[in-house]
């Protein structure tokens, strides 16, 4: 047998295999759940909403995950603040999105810290408030979320709901860049092409803007394309 085809069909067994699994423990899942269950009300929110074993069904994982959230499931609150905050089974309510979100953060969820922090500095269901987005991504980095890393480190280097410390802004850049992050890694480069939050030192922007360019992140691109044609 040709060696492709029996990659493919071992493959789809695999896949079938999977599929009649997922199919078999639905009901069990969804007993539990009406049984009151805050785990296996999570899991079958989770469940619909990403259709696995069973077909997508976003309003019935909306209501999955406010039967969790309602008992204190720290994921389940911040999965329903996400339904609120993009209308996804439900309405859009980004005052409620920011209830749940605040809820889940509370508790130390490491991604409603992130988003309710967001909504603080977009203004998303509560008043705008650079101070207060600026305190839960310090908690959501802290917890080592490499887009709240990026985010505190860019409030410090522009002052953002904080007082500008070019250096902490750099060491915080630093952290999300070494998790892959592009946006970090061009902004880092950027820091050691000016001397800004470390010591100027052009080969290190060089290298830490090629890293953001080989993940196609377009300013880095950009960048670069500048850079080169003012060298000639």
């Amino acid at each position: 047998m040709n060696k492709q085809i029996l990659l493919m069909l071992i493959a789809f067994l695999v896949f079938l295999a999977l599929s009649v699994g997922c199919g078999n423990r639905i009901p069990d899942l969804q007993k539990r759940a009406e049984g009151g269950n805050v785990k296996a009300q999570l899991e079958l929110g989770q469940t619909y909403y990403d259709g696995i074993g069973i077909e997508q069904n976003l309003t019935k994982a909306a209501e999955w995950f406010r039967k969790a959230a309602e008992q204190g499931d720290a994921l389940a609150q911040n999965y329903l603040g996400t339904c609120y905050g993009l209308g996804e089974g439900v309405e859009i309510d980004l005052v409620k999105a920011a209830e749940w979100f605040r809820k889940s953060a509370e508790q130390g969820n490491v991604t409603a810290q992130f988003n309710l922090a967001q909504s603080y500095y977009k203004g998303l269901g509560v008043e705008q408030d650079s101070a207060k987005a600026v305190e839960w991504w310090q908690k959501a980095a802290g917890q080592g979320l490499a887009e709240a890393q990026y985010s505190l480190g860019y409030a410090y280097l522009e002052g953002i709901g904080i007082e500008e410390d070019d250096i902490k802004g750099a060491e915080w850049m630093m952290k999300s860049a070494k998790q892959g992050l592009p946006c970090a890694q061009a902004i880092l480069g950027a820091c050691y092409y000016d001397g800004e939050g470390v010591p100027k030192d052009p080969a290190k922007g060089e290298k830490w803007v090629q890293k953001a360019a080989n993940q196609g992140f377009e300013p880095a691109l950009r960048f670069q394309k500048e850079y080169n044609e003012d060298e000639k």
